[in-house]
């Protein structure tokens, strides 16, 4: 089963050129505090150095190390090198530049730490991608994390402890990660922050290896001892001692391994335990566990790759075959987006389909249903028949209407004149109603998507331009019909429709009509002897003169008039009686009479039972209107309008015309299948090995 890490090694490099991170593969993550030696673990493992060195935060970006043997496994697994490759390490942001040269490699991490942090000493959860083939390794995977600090120095945010914990738990938490905690042999292994952080997510101590660096360090090492068989605090997978190689030493992995394996078998104190201690045993143990997690994340492996592989074959059918599928038929790849357009719109509008987007928001069709009930149907309901109406209006609409005569029953005139005028208030919403659903209509237009139609932008924008000329096309003719169906209704008054004065209405009616009688023969009664009434309120004029401009006779007091009466007693002459002049405007009082007021209220029950009857019909045949004239002609009419101005030979080539974005996805959604495909079959080949076994 040597063959399972080099593929896990190519899962994760394919991943990380195909943009996908979300499938989560066996890692080792190396935690450990700041100069506890984790640089020099990862350099021994390698075999070479290639760390930026420093004092300080060094690592403030998460590196994912994938270090694969030269020569191993690459007869069973199709590695990403040529067989005659050198050592050497690979960036995948910088794909195909291999840097054989590994003091150009730990260039080149500090300066793509640099790249997104600056000069600055924070940290970053941006992980760097490094590869690395070598003869001297064993196939791993390592995660190296920025050191635990406690306090921020220099120009650190004041929660760089809480960064730095935060990056390192999300690493480690996850169930397919191996934890490497490293803890110096010359600390107290009861303050080892590496050690509590890997118990909180791995209480068992399961997936932990204990790492204690630094074994020359310490004097007698009897301390080390005890901790590397667990006597102080016992870890499950146990612990591995290593030395940490002098950095003014000569980069000689051959011959620091072989120093260290010396140094621990001639120890007096670590001799008993020398086979359990070293870099060449961490790493065989390290490969041992990992591979062990492997076996028990396959089906899950699997299971990931093949929806990745599913996501990009979808993506690929949406993006079609390129020029291939359109040089047999282009007039027949047309016919087919209309119908498909055409059929999505209608779908949409019947309710046929949902939104992805908005599944909790009413969508298509469903929203015209919105405007003809909810907006049109409640404006209607909720607007009074009486609105607008005055008493005065509906009084001096009675008097116009009576001529010069005083009518004994209600004029029938006054009434029409009256509820036309407020049936031509249902013109201005019904209008807007068909504003709202065609802008409507246009939201509609623009949420059909037809995913292979999106690699043809140009067919994609006429065939909306046309669609958008057809529906405006619509409006003025549903206008004018609405406006008709207004009309209709002021050119004739069914004063004998069914519904009028019906029930309430009727009563109200028959008591206001006998009222107005009884007022009527009252007033008559009281102006039976003439016009005395008048005579002795308004045009009682006996002064000497009348005053035209003012339109009233100009009195003298009563002192002197009762003087000249007195005086000129014998030789009185008659003087004319002066009416006043008439006004331009002429006005009725605002102190109605009874009779006045019983008439107002009888032409109101009249007004609002009329009213209401018309407003039913017009709440009832708009939205018929609207669908008839716009809405359905629209969905009627697209795919023939399409193809009359769009189905012509000479538009075909600029029609189906793809642009450079849909031919590079395509083209990469064809390298990442390819690769996934391989991916795939090499799973599938070691899924059998493993049965077999």
């Amino acid at each position: 089963m040597e063959q399972l890490i080099p593929l896990v090694s190519r899962l994760h490099r394919i991943l990380a050129w195909t943009g996908e991170s979300g499938l989560e593969l066996p890692a080792i993550a190396v935690v450990g505090a700041q100069s506890v030696g984790k640089s020099s673990v990862l350099e021994a493992l390698v075999g070479r150095p290639f760390l930026p060195k420093g004092t300080g935060i060094v690592t403030q970006r998460p590196l994912i190390l994938q270090v694969c043997e030269l020569g191993g496994a690459k007869q069973n697994v199709q590695l990403m090198y040529d067989a005659d490759a050198v050592e050497h390490g690979e960036f995948a942001h910088k794909r195909g530049v291999i840097f054989e040269d590994f003091n150009k490699i730990m260039a080149e991490i500090k300066s793509e730490t640099e790249r997104l942090l600056g000069n600055t000493k924070n940290v970053s959860p941006v992980p760097i991608f490094l590869k690395i083939v070598s003869p001297r390794v064993v196939d791993l995977t390592l995660i190296d994390l920025p050191g635990i600090t406690k306090v921020p120095v220099g120009d650190q945010t004041h929660d760089i402890e809480h960064q730095i914990r935060e990056m390192i738990m999300e690493r480690i938490s996850s169930p397919s990660c191996i934890i490497l905690a490293l803890t110096a042999a010359n600390t107290d292994i009861a303050t080892s922050d590496s050690l509590q952080m890997a118990r909180e997510v791995d209480p068992h101590g399961l997936r932990t290896i204990g790492v204690i660096t630094k074994c020359d360090m310490v004097e007698d090492g009897f301390n080390a001892v005890d901790v590397l068989q667990g006597r102080v605090y016992k870890l499950r997978r146990g612990y591995v001692g290593v030395v940490c190689k002098d950095k003014s030493a000569a980069p000689d992995a051959t011959h620091s391994t072989a120093e260290e394996d010396a140094f621990f078998t001639n120890h007096p104190i670590y001799g008993p335990i020398a086979k359990r201690c070293g870099i060449r045993h961490l790493s065989l143990m390290l490969n041992e566990m990992l591979t062990f997690h492997i076996k028990q994340m396959f089906p899950c492996i699997k299971s990931k790759l093949l929806a990745v592989m599913h996501e990009r074959e979808m993506e690929l059918l949406s993006y079609g075959f390129g020029s291939s599928d359109l040089s047999a038929s282009p007039g027949g790849c047309l016919l087919h987006f209309f119908t498909a357009f055409s059929q999505t719109f209608r779908d949409i509008i019947h309710g046929k389909r949902s939104s992805r987007q908005h599944s909790t928001q009413l969508f298509g069709g469903a929203r015209i249903n919105y405007i003809f009930n909810d907006s049109y149907l409640k404006t209607l309901k909720a607007f009074s028949p009486l609105s607008g109406l005055s008493d005065i209006e509906i009084r001096t609409a009675i008097r116009n209407s009576t001529g010069p005569a005083s009518a004994l029953f209600v004029p029938e005139i006054a009434f029409e004149n009256l509820v036309k005028k407020q049936i031509r208030l249902l013109e201005t919403p019904s209008l807007q109603c068909v504003d709202q659903v065609y802008e409507e209509l246009l939201n509609i237009l623009e949420s059909c998507e037809i995913p292979e139609l999106n690699r043809f932008m140009n067919m994609r924008m006429r065939m909306l331009v046309v669609i958008k000329e057809l529906l405006r096309q619509c409006v003025e003719p549903t206008k004018d019909m609405i406006r008709n169906l207004i009309k209709i209704e002021l050119a004739y008054i069914n004063t004998n429709h069914p519904d009028f004065l019906k029930g309430n209405a009727m009563e109200k009616a028959c008591n206001a009509q006998s009222k107005q009688q009884s007022a009527g023969r009252r007033s008559n009664a009281s102006t039976s002897s003439g016009y005395s009434s008048y005579s002795s309120n308004q045009y009682d004029y006996h002064g000497d003169r009348y005053d035209d401009r003012l339109g009233v006779a100009s009195r003298e007091s009563k002192k002197d008039s009762s003087a000249k009466h007195v005086d000129n007693a014998g030789d009185e002459e008659p003087r004319p009686l002066w009416l006043p002049n008439i006004p331009k405007a002429v006005s009725l009082g605002t102190e109605p009479s009874e009779r006045e007021v019983i008439e107002a209220e009888l032409i109101k029950t009249l007004i609002e039972s009329y009213f209401s009857i018309v407003r039913k019909n017009i709440a009832d045949a708009v939205p018929k209107c609207i669908m008839h004239f716009m809405v359905n002609k629209t969905t009627d009419s697209i795919q023939q309008e399409l193809i009359s101005h769009l189905y012509k030979q000479e538009l075909y080539e600029e029609l189906t015309a793809e642009s450079k974005h849909i031919i590079q996805r395509r083209e990469q959604c064809l390298e990442s299948l390819k690769s996934l495909r391989q991916c795939v079959a090499d799973l599938n080949e070691l899924l059998d090995f493993r049965i077999e076994s």
